[in-house]
């Protein structure tokens, strides 16, 4: 017997409707690109997403969004629910953006466990640490460097004005990528998309603190909570 396939048969409740870990409805508004393969994505998802952290949404959403369109974003967390853009390139593309947005969900049932002042000193830590960097070359007030919110002035001089190829030079070897610079959010949502799909040993090198959160989560997850 075919282990996969039967899983798959079991899951599939319509063309337009699939179980995350038997469990998630995950719907499919728009269809996404013929070449991407969804059940092998879900597959995927299913062998590095504990069921625990799985269920804290409600349903998923896949297709296309205008409040995502607006905001020039593939993937929101809103009302219990995960909203990913059918506009995917590739099946780790869409891997991510859900992955990605299950960071978010977790920060938000674990708030006060995850932003303990390790986290937060580390994290302010390096960007006075990019602000010593960029100051020679570029004009920024140093306030920003230590808001540790999300601010729009703040992520469009990143973006924008200094462009993350550079910062992808300045901040190598401390931030795990420049997105990560944005906010404490995105901080740990980066971290913990690292930590499931490229390389943890990475992030523990670079960013210890965060490392040993998002494995403590994790760990935590597995158990039941």
């Amino acid at each position: 017997m075919n282990f996969s396939k039967t899983i798959k048969r079991r899951r599939k409740l319509s063309k337009k409707e699939i179980l995350f870990h038997n469990k998630v409805s995950l719907f499919i508004k728009d269809p996404l690109p013929k070449d991407i393969e969804l059940d092998a994505a879900i597959e995927y998802l299913e062998n590095i997403i504990p069921y625990n952290i799985a269920v804290l949404v409600d349903c998923i959403y896949i297709g296309e969004f205008d409040f995502l369109s607006k905001d020039n974003i593939t993937a929101l967390y809103k009302d219990g629910a995960l909203f990913i853009s059918n506009n995917q390139n590739s099946k780790f593309e869409l891997i991510s953006d859900i992955v990605h947005e299950y960071a978010h969900v977790i920060e938000k049932r674990f708030t006060q466990d995850i932003y303990t002042d390790e986290i937060l000193d580390e994290f302010l830590r390096k960007r006075i640490k990019l602000y010593h960097i960029l100051i020679n070359d570029y004009d920024f007030n140093k306030e920003a460097f230590v808001k540790i919110k999300y601010d729009r002035d703040f992520d469009e001089f990143l973006y924008k004005t200094v462009g993350y190829s550079k910062l992808d030079v300045y901040s190598n070897h401390f931030f795990i990528e420049p997105y990560a610079i944005t906010s404490i959010r995105e901080y740990w949502a980066t971290g913990f998309e690292h930590f499931l799909l490229f390389d943890p040993d990475e992030l523990k090198e670079v960013s210890p603190n965060l490392y040993n959160k998002i494995k403590y989560i994790m760990e935590l997850s597995q158990g039941g909570y």
